[in-house]
């Protein structure tokens, strides 16, 4: 059957029902109203009507065939015919979403059954809609959501989150948060981060992190919070501003970890490394008071064999005495350095200083051990450009790198130690420490920096690991310089900007 009513002929209801049956007229208004691929099946299961629609091909030649047919084709057919016979029997409407496993595809199959009393007629109208791609996006977004809860709750399980407005008000934290902190949610939203510093960081530090984040980048680094309850604790924190459609910063986004127990045995590394240091230091306090102390004697001697004489030259006792002060200030120096040393040095505060100034306290505890054991100290370069820096844990350093040298070399027939700066770059700057020793075997070179690995029996081998975990945590680096033909270790740490 072709019905090919006209648009006009639709303007005048008397004379479409004059020239066309009621049948035509209700199949025309099906073909003209439906997009979607569809079957109108007549109360006898013939196909009146089949339409492959405008957006997809799926049936070809079934006019006038009779719906029984397609219980003998494959798949989509099958289907078709098996919802004809639901809705021939219970008159109710159908639909159902249907996969063709074969090619993957996702129809969705609506049947209708239409009544038509008035002119005693019945037919089944069966639309098939193509949402194969519509299918794959759902499923391609459940696969992602299912992926970001996975993701999601390992995250909240492991780590303590939190997120802010732009202005650091707190606007949601996690269960982890909160167990961390001591405090309820409650108590924390609408609050400042500020309820959890410990006063352990300078502003200056806190000035930077806001610096990083406001400008739009990720911020990474340590921070010693205080609970609810007074306690310290230590977290491994990533920030990471969030922005909306138009590049603006709307939140931050704070990804904790608890690294309270790591801090703990770090702390206690470095307190054996400490001690070691403090060893070594001990047995260099003794040359390096020594000598002063033999000049104060000698000096007190020879004001007394004067003080005897009746004439005795006040002008050269005074000089004598202008000595003896000077002795007594490089001993209290020299003690008041080793104090700072003794000091637990973990929440010394950064600040900016005079490389000069670092590497001259290194050399306090060591200087006249060295002249003694006859090790030439030769400086190149020494210039007054700062570092921003906690000064003390830098000088452990220098100091760590001068007593490994003197170990190295005090059986050498040729003993001398360099320390040199290299402005290589305006950023960085670079204190390299070399010694007469004709460099380190190759196979302790991959061991060297690791904890606890040394070749000497009676020391635990901190030095180097200790050594390389201060300045890593100045965000520098130290290495072994494999192409001097001398032993030579250098640090490059940042250039202070003002």
């Amino acid at each position: 059957m072709s019905i090919n009513l006209k648009e006009e002929e639709f303007q005048n209801p008397i004379a479409l029902s004059d020239s066309y049956s009621a049948k035509e007229i209700i199949l025309q208004t099906l073909i003209t109203s439906i997009d979607d691929p569809f079957l109108v099946i007549d109360s006898n299961g013939i196909i009146e009507h089949c339409s492959s629609g405008k957006n997809s091909i799926i049936f070809d030649s079934l006019q006038a065939r009779n719906i029984n047919e397609l219980k003998n084709f494959d798949n989509l057919y099958t289907e078709i015919f098996s919802i004809y016979e639901k809705i021939s029997e219970s008159k109710k409407n159908i639909i159902i979403e249907y996969n063709q496993s074969e090619t993957s595809e996702f129809y969705l199959i609506t049947a209708t059954f239409l009544n038509y009393n008035i002119h005693n007629l019945n037919f089944i109208l069966v639309k098939v809609k193509d949402f194969s791609s519509e299918k794959k996006y759902e499923k391609s977004l459940q696969s992602a959501f299912l992926f970001y809860e996975k993701q999601s709750y390992a995250l909240n399980s492991a780590a303590s989150i939190s997120i802010t407005d732009k202005s650091g008000n707190i606007i949601f934290v996690n269960e982890n948060f909160c167990k961390l902190s001591g405090y309820t949610s409650q108590e924390l939203l609408g609050k400042n981060h500020n309820i959890l510093n410990s006063h352990t960081h300078s502003r200056a530090f806190f000035a930077d992190l806001w610096r990083t984040i406001l400008k739009g980048n990720s911020w990474k680094g340590e921070i010693q919070n205080r609970d609810k309850n007074g306690s310290l604790y230590w977290i491994e924190t990533t920030i990471v501003p969030i922005k909306n459609e138009n590049d603006e910063i709307i939140q931050f986004i704070a990804i904790r970890y608890d690294i309270t127990e790591k801090k703990k045995n770090e702390s206690l590394m470095i307190h054996t490394a400490n001690m070691a240091s403090l060893g070594e230091m001990a047995g260099g306090l003794a040359h390096e008071i020594n000598n002063p102390l033999t000049i104060i004697l000698g000096k007190i001697y020879h004001i007394e064999r004067k003080i005897e004489c009746t004439d005795f030259d006040k002008d050269k006792i005074k000089e004598n005495f202008n000595i003896i002060d000077k002795s007594l200030a490089r001993i209290a120096k020299i003690v008041s350095e080793f104090l700072k040393f003794a000091k637990h040095s973990d929440y010394e505060a950064m600040q900016c200083i005079p490389i000069a100034q670092i590497i001259e306290s290194a050399l306090y505890f060591c200087r006249e051990k060295f002249r003694t054991n006859g090790i030439e100290i030769y400086l190149d370069n020494i210039c007054q450009s700062a570092i921003y820096c906690k000064p003390i844990k830098i000088s452990q350093v220098i100091l760590n790198l001068l007593n490994n040298s003197y170990e190295a070399i005090a059986n050498l027939p040729d003993k001398w130690i360099e320390i040199s700066i290299l402005e290589n770059s305006p950023d960085v700057i670079s204190i390299a420490v070399t010694d007469s020793g004709l460099g380190i075997n190759e196979n302790i070179l991959p061991h060297m920096f690791k904890p606890f690995y040394s070749k000497k029996e009676t020391t635990p081998g901190l030095g180097l690991s200790i050594a390389k975990g201060i300045i890593e945590e100045h965000k520098g680096t130290i290495h072994y310089d494999l192409n001097s033909e001398n032993t030579r270790f250098i640090v490059t740490l940042a250039r202070f900007k003002s």
